[in-house]
């Protein structure tokens, strides 16, 4: 068995301590059962998160274009508010 230090915030030994106490045991036995038993997501899909929040991002500049020219009255956002949605939730999952 090997010691290693590492060091952590107030508050995320704090976390640490509490969700040990909670599970009566030690904070190097709940740190060992977070090290092999949590599931690590790896994502490599970022460039389609950015490419779509730029797409995202230049509707809302056109659209916010034509309102100040005064060409369009009123903008109807739920597409966008859903793609957002979408784009919020996988990022959720990702945690």
């Amino acid at each position: 068995m090997k010691k290693i230090t590492i060091r952590v915030t107030d508050e995320m030994n704090d976390k640490l301590l509490d969700e040990s106490k909670k599970l009566n045991i030690s904070k190097n036995a709940y740190i060992n059962i977070l090290l092999t038993k949590r599931k690590v997501n790896i994502f490599d899909g970022k460039k389609d998160i950015f490419l779509e929040l730029n797409r995202i991002g230049n509707n809302l500049n056109q659209l916010t274009k034509l309102a100040n020219s005064h060409i369009i009255n009123v903008v109807d956002l739920k597409d966008v508010k859903s793609e957002l949605k979408n784009i919020w939730q996988f990022l959720n999952v990702l945690k």
